[in-house]
């Protein structure tokens, strides 16, 4: 019976995945170079939940991505909060807010450690971190499920009628490869 379940969790999981609420957050910092201020993901879930968006600074589908979350913000108007992380050195996180003009801050990621600590190997991806600092939602790739599964599980967490946002379809994402 366990490994039925948890084949099926895998299927499940492939768009977009409501991770169990048992799953903790992995605890980052990084510092925002446009607004010159620190950011801890974990400290920011004690005003509500957070998005966090990590891209590549030239990735093609970021500015998608930054337009969704952007249209998540206009729709719920509060009770979250959206952190973008930039992989990469201060430089190109500012070119990255320059190009994407997100209404959110964006931290440098310098060696890409975000990603590595949640195994992202394609940008942008995107995780929803609960008050209680757990995962709810994981998922790679301007991805049209993964969207939609955010955007349920954010109404759910700040305790909002969901609104129904159009994602488009498919799965759009740029590989990212790790240099050591």
């Amino acid at each position: 019976m366990k490994r039925h379940l948890a084949v099926l969790t895998l299927a499940l999981c492939m768009g977009g995945c409501v991770a169990p609420p048992t799953n903790p957050a992995v605890p980052f910092r990084g510092f925002d170079p446009v607004a010159k201020l620190h950011y801890s993901l974990l400290d920011s879930t004690r005003k509500g939940p957070v998005i966090a968006v990590w891209f590549l600074p030239d990735d093609r589908n970021a500015r998608q991505m930054v337009e969704f979350l952007e249209l998540l913000q206009r729709t719920y108007k509060e009770g979250f909060s959206i952190i973008g992380l930039v992989v990469g050195n201060d430089d190109q996180t500012v070119e990255a807010f320059k190009k994407h003009q997100p209404n959110f801050p964006l931290i440098t990621d310098f060696a890409g450690d975000f990603a590595q600590k949640y195994g992202f190997k394609f940008s942008p991806s995107v995780i929803l971190v609960s008050r209680d600092s757990s995962t709810l939602v994981r998922f790679e790739g301007y991805d049209a499920e993964g969207l939609k599964t955010l955007n349920k599980a954010l109404a759910k967490e700040i305790d909002k009628p969901l609104t129904e946002i159009d994602t488009g379809t498919g799965v759009q994402r740029t590989a990212f490869v790790w240099r050591n």
